[in-house]
């Protein structure tokens, strides 16, 4: 997602409401919203995260490590982000 697209989707949320993993912007891929949901929250392609991690020099089960243990698992209040399997 381009920086624009991003911005032009973000911009009707407000900052703190929206809870997102820094410098993983190009990981975004849209924010959900439902009824299991406390809040609007951002939701990420699992693919491109990883692709990331890997990019960053790791290997594909070391970024499986990384992203289940620091980031799939992580909860931050009712705006934790959500990951999307595609």
């Amino acid at each position: 997602m381009s920086p624009a697209e991003l911005e032009r989707i973000l911009d009707g949320y407000d900052d703190e409401v929206l809870s997102k993993m820094e410098g993983y912007d190009k990981a975004i891929i849209g924010v959900a919203e439902g009824v299991n949901l406390a809040q609007p929250v951002v939701a990420y392609d699992v693919d491109k995260v990883l692709a990331q991690h890997m990019a960053e020099g790791m290997t594909h089960d070391e970024a499986l490590d990384f992203f289940y243990y620091n980031q799939a698992s992580a909860a931050v209040g009712p705006g934790t982000p959500i990951f999307i399997y595609s």
